[in-house]
Order: C-alpha cells, then structure tokens, then sequence
C-alpha cells in the first residue's frame, strides 16, 4: 500500500510539472478517483488502477491534460454511483468537497466467474453529468490490462496509433487485405438451405462469433460489448448475409474514438457477405463487403464503397 500511494504521489507530480514550456494553466485538469470493486476483488482493482495511471502519464501530454488525486478522493468514491441513471451520488456533496477540475474520472470493476467488466465515467465537475464513457468485458485480468490503453484513448477521444487507411468497419475487418480477383468467389460446393447455417460461427477480426437462427436472423458479437444484427438469405446458391439494423457509431468504437466512429456511420454503407459452403457444412468463404475510409486529422477525407475482401467462418456448434 506505501508503494501504491508513492505511485499516486509520482504519478501527480509528473503531471503537474510543465512540459516543454507548457504551463500548467494551459492543459486542462482532471481529477482521478480511482476504481469501485468488490472487496474480493481489491487486488485486481489496485492493479488495474496503476496500470491506468502509467497510461495517463503517457496520455497527459498527448492529450494536453493534466491529471490530479484529491485528497478526499476515497470519500468521493465511495459516494458516487457509476453507471447509475440518477442520482449519480448517495448523498449531496458539501461546498468544498469537489475538486478544482473540469472534470472527475472515475471507474467500476466487477468480475463474475472469470468474466471481468471494466466501466469508466468522465463526469463533468459541477454538476456531476457524464461527458465521457466506455465499457468492456474481458474473459481475464490480463487481456483488461492489455486494452487498458485504447479504453482509455477512446474515453478521451484520442484517435490510436492505428493505420487509417484500414478498411472500415474496423470492427469487422478480415484477417487479410487482399481481395479476390473482380470480386469473384470460389464455386459453391454443395447447394446450402439455411437449416445447413444455424449454430455458431467463428468469425474473423472483430466479428468474434455469430449465432444464426432457422428463421435467417443472427446476431453477430463485435469483440466488445457491442453486438450487431445480421439477415441470412439464400440466394441461388449462394448465402447472403446483410446487416440488418441501421448504421450507429458502435459498428466503429471498438477502433476508433466516438467522434470518428458517428462520422463512418453516417456514411458506411451496410455491411454484406456473400459466401459458399463447404462440402462437409462447416465452413462459409467468401467476400466481405464494405467501406474503405481515408481520415486525416480526424476527419474523413475520402471513401470507398467498392472494397471488397477475402472473408472465412468457421462453425463452433450447431
């Protein structure tokens, strides 16, 4: 616990000490509350909380914010309710009791089993009003440390060190970037009925599985939170699967900040897939298609809505 708090203290000074020239009153102040938890989970939350705290140093700068810990924070913590629709605190706060900030941050861990699920708030100062917020579940400890950076880049809505020029949706983007030639697939192997498609499915990048019904609904799991609703037809011979829902910025985030992500949707076309089974039932190749972007400075260039590229499921269960 003393290494902890010398941590926070370190942690506090860096942040606050002028950059480059910088002052201080230059960068805009948040202040850090730290992580709700179950008792049972008190280790992880330290963990998890000094892992955010190495991320905010290396953010601070980019970001040009300046982070502190009020002295109080652990009261603060304790009264307010994250996630919550309202109130947002137990009890009122006395005059005094906020920091001087713009805003707080503050977090709550869960696990359930080996599932962990990691919430974050920015709640703006004076009136306790959530400006800012992500939320993820993780099959472990270690995977949630890993994408603590990019949780906490799209909580601030710092674009990542990520290769624009990606197709998007990012979320859904496929193993490889080659397409096939004038977008042509391979020959169907044996003449699909949809009862042949229901059960589970691997997918490739972002689209980690996907459960298709007998009556051609799916729903598809983006790697995150997120989910996505999907429409199987067979067409001739070939299986048609199209979003089925309208464009919405949570096709996106698991990428991209929230600012790039309500930009694609309002342009992206919908996402398809046109495959062919496999002569043993358990294999769907084909071609995704989507909308490839060109972003520069956080805005959108140019598109492309002819991108298509190589895409393989793989069934899990049936």
């Amino acid at each position: 616990m003393v290494k902890y708090l010398a941590l926070l203290s370190v942690f506090v000074l860096f942040l606050a000490a002028p950059l480059s020239g910088q002052t201080v009153a230059a960068r805009v102040v948040y202040a850090f509350l730290g992580i709700k938890a179950p008792n049972f989970i008190e280790g992880d939350k330290q963990t998890v909380e000094r892992r955010m705290i190495t991320e905010f140093v290396r953010l601070g700068t980019e970001g040009n914010f300046t982070l502190v810990t009020p002295r109080n924070r652990e009261a603060l913590l304790q009264n307010i309710r994250v996630g919550a629709t309202a109130p947002k605190t137990a009890a009122p706060f006395a005059p005094g009791d906020l920091p001087s900030a713009r805003g707080m941050i503050v977090g709550q861990l869960d696990r359930s089993e080996e599932i962990y699920r990691l919430q974050l708030e920015i709640l703006r100062t004076e009136n306790l009003a959530v400006t800012s917020a992500v939320q993820k579940n993780f099959p472990g400890l270690e995977p949630l440390l890993e994408d603590i950076p990019p949780m906490l880049r799209a909580l601030f809505e710092i674009p990542g060190p990520v290769e624009l020029h990606a197709p998007l949706p990012p979320a859904l983007a496929a193993a490889t970037d080659t397409p096939l030639r004038g977008g042509a697939l391979p020959p169907a192997a044996r003449l699909p009925t949809l009862k042949d498609l229901v059960g589970s499915w691997k997918g490739e990048g972002g689209i980690d599985s996907i459960r298709i019904d007998a009556n051609g609904s799916a729903l598809g799991h983006l790697g995150e939170w997120n989910l996505i609703l999907l429409a199987v037809n067979i067409e001739n011979d070939r299986i048609i699967i199209r979003q089925d829902e309208p464009n919405s910025p949570k096709l996106y985030m698991n990428t991209y900040p929230y600012s790039i992500a309500a930009k694609i949707s309002e342009i992206a076309r919908p996402l398809q897939w046109t495959f062919s089974l496999s002569a043993d039932g358990n294999t769907l190749t084909g071609i995704e298609e989507s909308t490839s972007f060109h972003i520069e400075q956080n805005e959108i260039v140019s598109w492309d809505d002819t991108q298509a590229r190589n895409a393989t499921w793989t069934r899990t269960s049936r």
